[in-house]
């Protein structure tokens, strides 16, 4: 111990074999703050990422186990027929336990089951609501019997993933949120696949369930993956015009976020009048203290008690606000959480939570149709990107948000959905979790954002130009840790380990070489060396 408190250690440093490399006399240690420590080695560009969906990435194989395939109930896409038109033999089966009837009186397994998403024609959420239970049943009596284990399901939907040319597909979307979280819990079981033309991509079908990678969409005959890529700041967008002149309406808006939201569009992007709606209004916690404080910051502020889920609610909101209040933007930051494991999850646990997220951001989509929005911002989750183990009936709804910004910008609307991680300062629905929940999130590799700097990453998002963006803080060496259980998304930017050698090793293979290389580097100046 030195004399004002630090520490000093002496260190011997010894390759694997044992073998002395390098020796320290003293080396002094201060003390640090936990933030300053979290704080190193941030850049900007960091934490606000994009999933590109690249095409070279995989190889489909050219067969599976059997020679026949197995398509699960109503085929509206036609998976069927185009598969026997390239050479398959298909039977058709209502659900998983018709195939597993039929196994059990002898038919041999299939190489892979299909299972097609597709909507009825429904209204857009009755249609999401209806789907995703429908998945959600469907993949679980799949992931229930262990006959199947050897057999992928293949799920199989047609404008649910947004490669650049939009979604048309909504419920497509709120389904590949709900299975990511599946395949998360259930690994090398399920296969999402997103295809542009069923026919040319059923020939396709088999090779790519076999090739490993859990999520892929084809496009004109190619084959693409997700990897997610740094999305850096555009730098030439007009953040003071990025709201609008009118009020801004922010759903959740007397919460934690949507409060730590309504500060910063008034102190930062001087905001004028704010429309904050919570199902509580005026009677929620903090609720006083938020709205005085944004009038003391020169805002006009109305709390509203209304659940944007409910439309003839939100309708007459919408149609009592003052002339003065008229709508500039957007930002949907409400939400619902009921977490758990997949095989546990029932139609009575997923509605309430896609009600919050799916309905109400529908609701707000069609009612402000006829509005001059300057901003639509939708709150969403990486829960959905990445597929988050225990939070299905999220992720669904989540993944509907990303669909429906998509949409909006492909209608010329403006619209940006923003994939939260974990925020460091506890809201109404993260202040539940506990030092162990937050332990198994930063194995996940997630690090979680503090405020400041979040709503930073919030100002990047919605100027990005992009329908959806991922703001979250990543632990580039927890990911690593996990090797081949690394979820597939994060292999552009997590680099591959380096060759760890021994120092005699590397020596006997260098040889002599080493030692020119050394003598050239010496003279060198420091960009000439690098």
């Amino acid at each position: 111990m030195v004399p004002d408190g630090r520490q000093a250690v002496s260190l011997a440093i010894a390759d694997t074999s044992g073998r002395p490399v390098a020796s320290v006399d003293s080396l002094v240690l201060r003390p640090i703050q936990a933030q300053a420590l979290r704080n190193a080695g941030r850049r900007d560009g960091d934490a606000l990422f994009r999933v590109e969906w690249t095409a070279d990435a995989v190889k489909p194989t050219e067969s599976v186990a059997s020679g026949w395939s197995a398509v699960l109930g109503d085929d509206l896409l036609g998976v069927g027929a185009a598969l026997e038109m390239s050479g398959v033999t298909v039977d058709v089966y209502p659900d998983p336990a018709a195939l597993g009837d039929a196994v059990s009186s002898g038919t041999l397994m299939p190489g892979m089951a299909v299972l097609p998403v597709v909507p009825g024609g429904a209204a857009v959420v009755d249609e999401v609501h209806a789907r995703v239970a429908e998945a959600l049943e469907t993949v679980q009596s799949w992931l229930a019997d262990e006959r199947f284990a050897a057999t992928r399901l293949v799920l199989v939907t047609r404008g649910a993933v947004d490669t650049g040319d939009g979604v048309t597909d909504l419920a497509g979307a709120a389904v590949w949120g709900l299975v990511r979280s599946a395949q998360s819990e259930n690994p090398g079981r399920v296969v999402l696949v997103d295809t542009d033309d069923v026919e040319k991509s059923a020939g396709l079908l088999a090779g790519v369930a076999a090739s490993g990678e859990a999520q892929v969409v084809v496009r004109s005959g190619e084959v693409r993956v997700p990897r997610l890529a740094r999305s850096l700041p555009s730098g030439d967008a007009d953040e003071s015009a990025t709201f609008g002149s009118g009020a801004v309406l922010v759903t959740g808006g007397t919460g934690v976020l949507g409060g730590l939201v309504a500060r910063h569009l008034v102190t930062r992007h001087g905001v004028g009048r704010l429309v904050l709606l919570s199902r509580r209004g005026a009677d929620a916690d903090g609720a006083a203290e938020l709205r005085a404080g944004l009038e003391a910051a020169g805002a006009e502020v109305m709390v509203v008690a209304c659940d944007a889920a409910d439309r003839e609610a939100l309708a007459a909101v919408l149609s009592g606000l003052p002339g003065e209040f008229a709508l500039s933007a957007v930002v949907h930051a409400t939400g619902v959480l009921d977490d758990g494991l997949f095989a546990s999850m029932t139609r009575e646990r997923v509605e309430p939570v896609l009600r919050a997220k799916v309905d109400a951001a529908w609701n707000l989509h069609e009612l402000t149709s006829g509005m001059d929005l300057s901003a639509f911002v939708l709150f969403s989750s990486a829960a959905g990107v990445f597929g988050s183990a225990g939070q299905s009936n999220y992720a669904a709804a989540n993944v509907f948000l990303d669909g429906l910004a998509s949409w909006r910008r492909a209608q010329g609307l403006p619209g940006v959905s923003l994939a939260w991680g974990l925020w460091e300062q506890a809201s109404g629905m993260t202040g539940h979790l506990g030092q162990g929940d937050l332990r198994r999130v930063s194995r996940s590799g997630l690090v979680r954002l503090f405020s400041k700097e979040g709503l930073g990453l919030f100002d990047e998002g919605v100027t990005s130009g992009q329908a959806v963006v991922v703001p979250t803080r990543l632990d580039l060496g927890a990911l690593r840790a996990q090797g081949a259980a690394m979820p597939a998304v994060f292999r552009a930017i997590v680099p591959e380990p380096a060759l760890r050698r021994t120092a005699r090793a590397a020596e006997s293979e260098a040889g002599d070489q080493s030692t020119e290389l050394r003598q050239r580097l010496a003279g060198l100046s420091e960009t000439e060396t690098e």
